[in-house]
């Protein structure tokens, strides 16, 4: 069993009112990561809410209905950074999804991920047994960053001040294969309403 873990739980401080909930081809940022996960092999897509938490899961209902492979937990102390939704939906899957091989890790406005994108990371971890696989495109690193369950412990003492998941790639350095891949938008995220230039380039349709 893989989880997909998308945070959606920040402020978005330098995209107001909130990225997630921006529409781009019809659809809210949030739903359209969470469609690219479902998409895939991946047996439920937990997604870590705090800010803006009713609307957010109001607009992913509207747009999904009701999924049971869609699941919601809130952080209560989202103001503490991405790292504490981490924890938070880390904590849910270990203590819920038992024998789980590996989670996918990835930020809610990551939404121009293509499903085989999981479904390739999934088949490295089942042929390899690799415990850290990250995507790349021509040399930059993407979303989402597979961790085997063998981390979860790692993946729980995670913090802002010493980086967050960045931490645990450096101790593991010697663990993390590199994935190169045909895909730029794995690149795409939205911190400010410039990065939509880069989103037009390289997914608008």
């Amino acid at each position: 069993m893989y989880i997909s873990l998308l945070t959606a739980a920040g402020e978005s401080t330098r995209f107001p009112p909130n990225k997630l909930l921006f529409e781009h081809d019809g659809e809210p940022v949030i739903v359209k990561s969470i469609r690219s996960a479902l998409g895939s092999r991946v047996s439920f897509v937990v997604v870590v809410v705090g800010y803006m938490r009713e609307s957010i899961v109001k607009a992913v209902k509207e747009n999904i209905g009701e999924d049971n492979r869609v699941v919601f937990v809130e952080n209560p102390s989202y103001r503490e950074g991405m790292s504490s939704s981490i924890k938070r939906g880390v904590s849910f899957i270990v203590s819920n999804y038992r024998g789980f091989k590996g989670v996918l890790i990835s930020p809610g406005d990551a939404a121009w991920i293509p499903s085989v994108v999981y479904d390739i990371l999934v088949d490295k971890h089942e042929t390899y047994g690799w415990d850290i696989i990250v995507p790349a495109y021509s040399g930059r690193r993407g979303h989402p960053i597979f961790f085997s369950s063998n981390l979860a412990q790692e993946l729980l003492s995670i913090d802002e001040k010493t980086k967050g998941l960045k931490r645990v790639v450096r101790d593991h350095w010697h663990e993390v294969r590199e994935i190169n891949l045909p895909f730029p938008t794995i690149l795409l995220d939205l911190d400010t309403i410039l990065d939509l230039n880069r989103v037009k380039e390289l997914a608008w349709k």
